[in-house]
């Protein structure tokens, strides 16, 4: 089926997609972890830059990943498998860690470290469950890569 260059180019955009996405969203739970081992995040640069008040772009083209990958599955021809759709339900959860937990928590980190009334309990608290839901979403991601190699039904 590689042979179709439609349909080559979707899974090489939908692969780089996800990768792209799940690896930003394990890099804010790597440096959420930071946050926690650093004796005083409020002055670390690194942290500063990597949580300064904005959207992480990268974090939001797991957006993405279902378009591509549905696209490529119409242009396989081959919608009877069940892994497509196994993955599908693999990403609505990561998609319900990622809104539920990680960004909320991401955006409580950008907060506290510009925040003029700092409170440190709150920012590790905040950076916890950052790495926690990192963590779940990068191993959904583990689990749908497993599935779409293996190919199920």
């Amino acid at each position: 089926m590689l042979s179709n260059p439609w349909y080559a180019s979707l899974v090489v955009v939908h692969v780089l997609v996800a990768v792209i996405s799940f690896g930003a969203l394990g890099m804010s739970g790597a440096y959420a972890n930071l946050v926690v081992r650093t004796p005083d995040p409020y002055s670390s640069a690194t942290l500063l830059r990597y949580f300064r008040p904005s959207s992480n772009l990268a974090e939001r083209l797991i957006f993405l990943t279902p378009v591509f990958g549905g696209l490529a599955l119409i242009f396989s021809g081959d919608s009877s498998r069940a892994y497509p759709y196994i993955g599908l339900a693999i990403w609505v959860g990561a998609m319900g860690v990622a809104t539920a937990s990680l960004w909320p928590s991401e955006k409580e980190i950008q907060l506290q470290l510009v925040s003029e009334s700092r409170d440190a309990e709150v920012l590790i608290d905040a950076a916890k469950r950052c790495e926690r839901a990192a963590l779940v979403t990068t191993v959904l991601f583990v689990g749908a890569l497993v599935v779409m190699i293996a190919q199920p039904g």
